[in-house]
């Protein structure tokens, strides 16, 4: 007979159960989070497991490459779609959750969630580090000009590396308790400024080993950090069946909804890594309105510009420049330009009547 366990893990401690084939449970308990005791526990009920469900999480990505190095059947599955089905039970509780999640997967009612490598975790938490100093900064500047305009100091536009001077320079007139407090303020930005510069030398360095950085960064208006963040995020380029599943994965395609007679397309769904969402539309931003050499691309894009605006062109092109990106990565060629077709006496005669 065939043993199925449901995971419900919190930081601190883990519920377990486990079902049979007949989803009649057989063993529950509690233990502490951790790989070595999950692992012992399991192995002591004395059950052949078939399928061990956790769902998707902070640590889920740590507990299942131990438990799976403890030659345990381990899958992450989709906390979204299991949040619908534990919903149906009235009572939420650690202990009902591990139930309902073992039942998931003996029902094979669950979406298995694709695991990042190892070097794919490293540079994204190196990517965050890095976002993560650059709000801090501008939280800094912001705060800084905020509190400087009680005393009718306007600073303007000032670059980052200006900036310090130019705050001690606009409060050297003020009171000692006043510098002393901006001083603070500033000695942090600098501080982080430096974090940032260091952070971003680690950055170049990786990308300059990296053939497919240069292949992303050969697309106008794509730099290191959206070729970076793109690769983090994908981490396999083959994961995907279709290369147009990745607009859907990076939430760029929109939201529809039918039932009987009512069929209606709503916005994107935003789903899937805000930050590298964010990043594409800025590129295709750049490819419309900034970037001077003619593609195909662009050409489309302006298509759909003209038409309904530069905000859902942004995002088609952005959808778009997804799509390549990945074919770009699988194949192993650069960015292909296009030729520029002209315009036949036909054509010209179909735009003037």
């Amino acid at each position: 007979m065939s043993y199925y366990a449901g995971l419900d893990v919190s930081m601190k401690d883990t519920s377990i159960a486990i079902v049979n084939t007949q989803g009649k449970i057989v063993f529950e308990t509690m233990c502490k989070t951790d790989p070595e005791v999950i692992a012992k526990t399991l192995n002591d009920s004395k059950f052949i497991f078939e399928k061990i469900g956790i769902e998707s999480g902070c640590i889920s990505f740590w507990l299942i490459e131990e438990l799976k190095r403890l030659s345990l059947k381990a899958i992450c599955i989709e906390s979204k779609q299991m949040a619908t089905i534990i919903a149906l039970k009235i009572n939420k509780t650690d202990r009902n959750d591990a139930r309902l999640i073992a039942d998931a997967m003996r029902c094979n009612l669950y979406k298995e969630v694709y695991l990042k490598t190892k070097k794919s975790v490293d540079v994204s938490l190196q990517m965050g580090a890095r976002r993560t100093l650059v709000d801090v900064r501008t939280k800094l500047k912001n705060s800084t000009r905020g509190f400087l305009k009680a005393y009718g100091i306007r600073l303007g536009g000032i670059s980052h590396v200006k900036f310090s001077e130019g705050v001690r320079r606009a409060v050297k007139n003020c009171e000692q308790g006043v510098q002393v407090a901006v001083e603070g303020l500033l000695n942090s930005y600098e501080e982080v400024c430096k974090s940032i510069e260091s952070a971003e030398k680690e950055i170049e360095k990786l990308c300059k080993t990296d053939p497919v950085i240069e292949l992303f960064e050969s697309i106008p208006g794509v730099g290191t950090i959206t070729a970076l963040t793109y690769k983090a995020v994908i981490d396999d380029p083959f994961r995907f069946t279709d290369p147009r599943d990745v607009g859907a994965y990076l939430g760029l395609t929109p939201n529809q909804y039918s039932s009987g007679d009512t069929v209606k397309q709503g916005r994107i769904s935003k789903c899937g890594s805000g930050e590298l969402r964010t990043l594409l539309v800025e590129c295709a931003t750049v490819i419309l309105t900034r970037t001077s050499g003619w593609t195909k691309l662009k050409a489309w894009g302006l298509k759909i510009m003209r038409k309904s605006g530069l905000k859902k062109a942004a995002a088609a092109v952005a959808r778009k420049l997804a799509i390549i990106m990945l074919r770009m990565w699988q194949e192993k060629k650069g960015f292909i330009w296009g030729e520029k077709k002209e315009k036949t006496q036909k054509d010209i005669r179909a735009v003037t009547v």
